[in-house]
């Protein structure tokens, strides 16, 4: 992933994010309010943000500051670091209409660590969120938001003996994410949650890894296109998670150039049930994916495993999982290379395949 000449990562960078961005969002600011322990025109975060207008910019020197932060107005947020500023408490975006630039700090303590909600439109980059008690970034409802050059990490709670919470990105409602050069490891639950009719792209030099149930999970009438990604060393529960892609219920998946890799179960699931979001879709139906040009290697279950000995389809529906796989690497894992149940569909050709024990093709 990082062998990719300088040059050209700053172009696809630039163009990954700017294709997230109305063309209305001025992240100029009409006035910069400064935030500092001293010396500057607040010491509060909160406090600049209500005295802010539309448009202005609110630069956060370095230090810790202990509140909870929930902007309502179109402003930018930029601190000096992640180093250098931690925001102690989660920001909450909230509203209708509202452009919002954020960037420069670290996010820790809060519930989510950013939740973005309403019909927010934002680009969130240069940021650490982390220990945050539920997900470390939480987008809902009309929102879309570019999220780029973000380390998301160990957020989430272990609940026993209740289900864990937190991943490290969620997606619902009818959001869009893209998402770019960007790490996601070690949250509780998912790297990537979708839900709903969320949906994301994720690509150039992201990883997500050590997640603690599964790297990407698309459930509900969520999509996802995911272009060189690398997903490596998800673990799962006794009897569930531990995929690099889960795609379940009615969701949807494009997977290109991706390396799934030393996940515990499949590298990618097509098929099976998530349960159902908090925005109304359809939880069941038939999970679809096409997967091509990429590298699903050494993972302990099946490479790539199509549809669930624990569902059926439902009626009006042929199958359960619908999966089309072309000019994959598929070797090394510990058991098919590619394994469908008696109620999938899979339309595969010119992929590679050796080293899978059990089988390059499997029923």
């Amino acid at each position: 992933m990082g062998s990719l000449p300088r040059s050209i990562r700053i172009i696809i960078i630039s163009a990954v994010v700017l294709s997230g961005l109305p063309s209305g969002l001025d992240l100029r600011g009409a006035e910069v309010r400064t935030v500092c322990a001293s010396g500057g025109d607040f010491t509060k975060i909160q406090e600049a943000v209500q005295a802010a207008a539309p448009g202005d910019t609110i630069s956060v020197c370095p230090g810790e500051y202990k509140e909870r932060v929930v902007i309502q107005k179109s402003v930018t947020l930029s601190g000096a670091g992640p180093t250098d500023v931690r925001i102690l408490g989660g920001i909450v975006v909230a509203g209708v209409d509202l452009l919002v630039n954020l960037g420069g700090f670290t996010v820790a303590g809060g519930f989510n660590g950013i939740d973005v909600r309403g019909q927010t439109v934002g680009l969130i980059r240069n940021v650490v969120v982390t220990k945050n008690a539920a997900d470390g970034i939480s987008v809902l409802d009309a929102s879309r938001v570019s999220l780029f050059n973000a380390i998301i990490t160990e957020n989430g709670t272990s609940r026993p003996p209740l289900e864990p919470i937190g991943s490290g990105l969620y997606i619902g409602g009818n959001a869009r994410v893209s998402l770019a050069l960007s790490t996601l490891s070690k949250n509780i639950v998912d790297g990537i949650t979708l839900n709903d009719r969320g949906s994301l792209e994720a690509s150039v030099l992201t990883e997500i890894s050590e997640n603690g149930k599964d790297g990407v999970a698309v459930c509900g009438a969520s999509q996802v296109s995911l272009q060189g990604v690398l997903i490596s060393g998800h673990a799962g529960g006794a009897t569930t998670g531990g995929n690099g892609v889960f795609v379940a219920d009615r969701g949807q998946a494009m997977i290109a150039g991706v390396t799934l890799t030393k996940n515990k179960r499949s590298g990618i699931q097509v098929g099976g049930f998530c349960g159902a979001g908090i925005g109304g879709a359809p939880a069941v139906g038939v999970a679809r994916a096409t997967i091509t040009h990429s590298t699903v290697t050494n993972n302990g279950g099946h490479g790539i495993s199509v549809g669930s000995l624990l569902t059926s389809p439902l009626p009006g529906n042929e199958v359960e999982a619908d999966v089309q796989a072309f000019l994959n690497r598929i070797e090394g894992n510990g058991k098919c290379g590619i394994w469908v149940d008696s109620d999938a569909r899979v339309d595969e050709r010119d992929n590679l395949f050796s080293g899978n024990p059990g089988g390059d093709k499997c029923k």
